[in-house]
């Protein structure tokens, strides 16, 4: 019976070692995360090391870095028709 109780109690730590661990976020220093429970925004989230809700609170992570792009050059023509 006991090898019984220790395999349940093995078990049960492992869920929630796992609940724990899925609740863990980590924002970066170029992002920002917003706080989303159930549907309804909470708030945003600074960079650092994070912990929420699993299950119940999501956070989105949006990009703050500059996006560099490379424009293709286009021929232009006024408007008295001169290139």
């Amino acid at each position: 019976m006991a090898f019984f109780e220790t395999l349940i109690t093995l078990f049960l730590v492992i869920i929630i070692l796992i609940i724990f661990a899925r609740g863990v976020i980590i924002v970066q220093p170029y992002e920002q995360g917003l706080q989303i429970r159930l549907g309804s925004y909470i708030g945003r989230m600074n960079p650092g090391f994070r912990w929420v809700i699993p299950l119940i609170t999501q956070v989105v992570k949006i990009d703050l870095r500059t996006l560099v792009m490379d424009v293709p050059s286009q021929e232009v023509i006024t408007k008295d028709n001169s290139p």
